[in-house]
């Protein structure tokens, strides 16, 4: 673990040079852990490149490592060690002063880092029986990540075929596991390089978030609400909580130390909370949310400070925001719903913008576009998913259009009505040149494409762009309350009750993760022991035939697989139908199994537990093949072609 976490810190010293490029101003702690998105970000997209020549081992990931650190060279201009010099005394200095406002301050930031590193250690449990997930969520998603980190890091080719559908180009965006896959290269266990990864990547969405709330509010008291409403977040379920509690003829402290399931996603609720059906699962959005935060954040100071001035000025200019595009622009190895947020956000606010803000604007785009077009182009090439799959209408996330008020109001509780007061307050105020009604309007276009344009096969895969919308509601919702705390009578009271409504159903969750009553089992102890035969004793570029299921030993071993899981193909968008079939011929035993494994090319046919539960499966018709590895039940035959 001390392994990983020097590696990452390391990783952040370039990122840290990078902020002062882009004109990043801010304390030194944001300052650092914005660097250290940034540098993981590179880091990446250099191994990335590199890998094209030289593939992912302990040699490629050092160097693009030592590539990833040239932006650190700035730090040897007498400005820039200054600046640095400059903010770090002022982090130093603002230790000082009331001491029982600094460890209120403290136990602020101490308190979610406890809470961070309890919770993500439950994301993957590795223990002698097996490898387990504390989390319900997750126990589709963790061997989906761990197919990518081991394609990276196991296999034959590179950049590697798509872990689940051998062949086609592997359009995930899998920046946040090849940074993992470096770790492990490096030295790291699998475990602790996700661990901590996800641990320092979720403090740092923390103060980024943090950041962006004060910046575009103007207010640390907002500032500071807006991560908790955000982590967590939920809707109403703390009602059905509730209904369960008083009809189970248990105590408080028993029914909270067992809750039984998820209270803000399942059968009734959908809104899911973020730490548990986001963070923890779809791992990308740990590095896209900051990448997000940053550009946010200068998009704002562009476009909002000083919105009448016709003439440039020096907070922030065009070369900062080509900078900051550049840095925007590897979001599509990031998370490429977050890039498409981000072409919203800034096609709308141009509609409203001065000429020179406009010219900031193009200046951010057009460096975003050189990184970013050809990665998308590659991303694009070879690629099974099919685009089609991606765009369509829909009548309401999740939901029917008649039923869309009451969907959300009971999945994200009082949050629109607050956001509406919060609206309201803001269009009171005198002093409206901040602009943050204007600022905002994106994100309510970001609901209403959200709720009517389908942007992926799965459509609630839409709240990786609700998402947005969800976090500039916050701001408004966090107006509201600070208004009630601070001139309210009994307002700290109501303000309280508004809370505790808007947290409690995602706190249930949360709660359930870290405190430990969420155990699955995801790999038992003989599958571990057949991947690490087969890392053994096949070759690394061996093509596999197996039962597409999510937690097939396949994804521990970086070897291909025919075809995985066809949940995961499906919120992929590729037609997986043809495939799924010849699997069932091969498995069968039947008379097109021959033909069929000689076109694709198979190398290895896998019978596991999983194998042996498909309805069409015959085992005596594999008897003919030589078995090269046996594993308590589990064999591996080899097929002579």
């Amino acid at each position: 673990m001390f392994l990983s976490f020097s590696l990452l810190l390391i990783a952040s010293i370039g990122g840290l040079g990078l902020t002062y490029a882009i004109g990043w101003e801010t304390r030194f702690m944001t300052r650092l852990l914005a660097g250290h998105v940034i540098g993981i970000s590179l880091w990446g997209t250099v191994a990335f490149a590199i890998g094209f020549l030289m593939g992912i081992d302990e040699l490629s990931s050092a160097l693009s490592l030592c590539i990833a650190l040239t932006p650190a060279l700035m730090f040897l201009k007498s400005d820039l060690r200054q600046r640095l010099s400059r903010d770090w005394k002022n982090a130093l200095t603002s230790l000082q002063g009331n001491p029982t406002s600094k460890a209120l301050g403290l136990a602020y930031y101490v308190s979610f880092l406890i809470l961070f590193i309890v919770f993500f250690d439950r994301a993957m449990i590795v223990r002698d029986d097996g490898i387990f997930t504390g989390s319900s969520n997750n126990f589709g998603d963790l061997p989906a990540h761990l197919g990518a980190i081991f394609a990276f890091t196991e296999g034959a080719v590179f950049p590697p075929d798509n872990p689940s559908f051998a062949g086609s180009t592997f359009t995930y965006p899998f920046l946040v596991d090849l940074v993992s896959a470096l770790l492990v290269s490096l030295g790291a266990a699998v475990q602790d390089a996700m661990l901590v990864q996800n641990v320092i990547l979720c403090f740092a969405m923390l103060l980024l978030l943090e950041r962006f709330a004060t910046t575009v509010s103007g207010s640390s008291f907002v500032g500071r609400l807006t991560p908790a409403l955000f982590f967590f977040g939920g809707g109403l379920g703390f009602l059905s909580f509730a209904g369960d509690y008083l009809g189970g003829g248990r105590t408080l402290l028993d029914a909270l130390w067992d809750i039984g399931k998820d209270y803000t996603i399942g059968d009734e609720y959908r809104w899911g909370n973020p730490m548990t059906t986001l963070l923890i699962t779809q791992r990308s959005f740990l590095i896209g949310l900051p990448l997000a935060l940053i550009a946010l954040t200068k998009i704002w100071e562009t476009t909002e400070s000083n919105r009448n001035q016709q003439a440039e000025d020096t907070n922030g200019g065009n070369r900062a925001m080509f900078m900051t595009g550049l840095l925007t622009g590897m979001l599509p190895l990031v998370h490429v719903h977050t890039l498409a947020a981000l072409f919203v956000v800034c096609a709308v606010l141009m509609l409203s913008c001065t000429r020179i803000q406009i010219r900031r604007l193009v200046s951010f785009g057009l460096g975003v576009a050189v990184v970013a077009i050809p990665l998308l182009l590659w991303l694009m090439s070879d690629s099974a998913s099919q685009v089609s799959r991606f765009i369509r209408f829909q009548e309401g996330w999740e939901t029917d259009a008649s039923n869309l008020l009451f969907f959300w109001m009971k999945n994200t509780g009082i949050l629109i009505p607050l956001a509406v007061a919060g609206v309201m307050m803001v269009r009171r105020k005198k002093d409206t040149e901040s602009g943050l009604l204007n600022f905002c309007i994106p994100f309510l276009m970001l609901f209403v494409i959200g709720n009517f344009i389908t942007l992926a096969p799965w459509g609630w895969d839409n709240i990786k762009i609700l998402v947005y919308w969800f976090i500039a509601s916050l701001l408004f919702v966090g107006i509201v309350i600070e208004f009630i705390w601070r001139s309210v009578r009994f307002g700290r009271v109501i303000a309280g009750a508004l809370l505790f409504t808007l947290v409690a159903s995602g706190g249930l969750d949360v709660w359930r993760v870290a405190s430990g009553q969420v155990e699955m089992e995801v790999f038992n102890k003989e599958l571990v022991g057949i991947a690490d035969e087969i890392r053994k004793k096949t070759p690394k570029d061996a093509l596999f035939v197996h039962e597409p299921s999510h937690n097939s030993p396949l994804v521990l071993t970086g070897r291909r697989s025919l075809m995985r899981y066809t949940g995961h193909l499906f919120s992929y968008g590729i037609d997986y139908k043809e495939r799924e079939e010849d699997v069932r011929h091969i498995l069968s035993g039947g008379e097109m199994s021959r033909e069929i494994i000689e076109r694709y090319g198979i190398d290895y046919i896998l019978v596991t537990e999983q194998e042996r539960s498909h309805p069409d499966f015959d085992e005596a018709a594999l008897q003919g093949y030589p078995v090269v590895i046996a594993k308590g039940m589990s064999r591996v035959y080899k097929v002579d072609r």
